[in-house]
Parts: C-alpha cells; structure tokens; sequence
C-alpha cells in the first residue's frame, strides 16, 4: 500500500485516508478511500500526461495495462488538493 502525501489533517479527503495499490502493478491499479469527487492523471517521469480521468466513487479500478513498463506519476486532483505518487508498472 502506498498512501498518498499530505501537509496536514484538514488536507485529507472526508474519510481520511486515500491510496492506491498495488504498486508495483501489472497495470491494474485501484484508487481507495476517497470520499470526495475529483480526478486522477498518470504522467510520464518528464510530466507529459499519459491517461485521466474522473474520480466517481470511493474504490475505483484503473485499467492501466496497456502502458510500457516503467516509472509514472499518479495524481489525485480533489478538494482544490493534489496528491502525487510515483507508480511503478512492471511487465
């Protein structure tokens, strides 16, 4: 499990926790614990977006097994936040 960073409690969506896993992937990842809408972007290590799209509940699958191998950022875009990890999908 890999949570996502945060400055201070009232940064944290409505449930308080939020992450995605597993990571490394074989490209399914799963976003969970975010109680609020939004939307999540994966990006290149350069920052050239890769794939988006809308946060619209609390657990969602993201279908990212079409991508190479390699390192990428997720981000989570919610409550004026962003939230940003490295994810790592393997072959």
């Amino acid at each position: 499990t890999l949570n996502l960073s945060y400055t201070n409690v009232d940064d944290l969506p409505h449930d308080h926790t939020a992450w995605f896993y597993p990571n490394p992937s074989t490209g399914l990842v799963y976003l969970r614990g975010l109680a609020t809408r939004g939307t999540w972007v994966v990006t290149a290590i350069d920052g050239k977006q890769i794939r988006s799209g809308a946060l619209q509940t609390s657990r969602q699958a993201l279908h990212l097994e079409d991508l190479p191998a390699g390192v990428y950022i997720l981000q989570l875009h919610a409550m004026k936040k962003v939230w940003k990890q490295p994810l790592v999908l393997t072959d």
